[in-house]
């Protein structure tokens, strides 16, 4: 036996291979960093929808009132860059609120034929979908009467451009009736919005 042969000790074989504790390990630390991204985009959004202030102060930017309409709430947040507000009042007045960050996807929504208004491979798209004009508060406004895919209640709808002003903000509001209802009354959408001065600056 040589001389050398003394000073060496064999290692330890290993019952469990490094690459696991890097794979296995490394997952379950990912796993963690992105529960905690979730639980914290959960919650910052819980907090935005829980704020009636910051609600009302986004939907002045398209919606300009001087005072909060008596009897109304707004709830909603920003998600991924569009700001979303389900505004209602009394005498089941309400209507959806969105602002969007660019004209493109507000365009998209005006288009009968465009994918979002298609649904997934054609199922669940908007039906019988009618672009025109209605007036408010003095100015024609662009608009688009469908109903409501079966899935969501087969719901007739009402749709509005209140794109421009200060901010040039690229909105709508969206109002819904009832499925009996053979269109959403322009009277309806007219006093839903009689609270608020539509062209205030612009």
């Amino acid at each position: 036996m040589q001389e050398s042969d003394w000073g060496e000790s064999v290692p330890p074989k290993r019952r469990i291979p490094g690459w696991v504790w890097w794979v296995g390990g490394g997952g379950c630390l990912l796993a963690l960093l992105l529960a905690g991204v979730l639980a914290f985009f959960v919650f910052g959004l819980a907090r935005q929808i829980g704020d009636p202030e910051r609600a009302w102060a986004e939907v002045a930017e398209v919606l300009p009132h001087d005072e909060r309409p008596a009897g109304w709430e707004a709830n909603g947040a920003s998600v991924m860059g569009i700001e979303t507000y389900v505004v209602t009042g009394p005498d089941g007045l309400g209507f959806l609120l969105q602002a969007f960050p660019s004209g493109e996807p507000l365009e998209a929504l005006f288009d009968p034929q465009s994918g979002q208004n298609q649904g997934a491979f054609g199922v669940g798209g908007i039906e019988e979908a009618e672009l025109g004009t209605l007036e408010l508060q003095g100015r024609a406004v662009r608009c688009l009467r469908f109903r409501m895919p079966a899935t969501q209640g087969g719901h007739f709808a009402l749709r509005l451009d209140l794109s421009g002003g200060p901010h040039e903000p690229h909105a709508l509001v969206q109002l819904t009736g009832t499925a009996e209802e053979t269109r959403v009354v322009d009277e309806h959408a007219r006093e839903a919005l009689a609270p608020f001065e539509l062209w205030r600056g612009r």
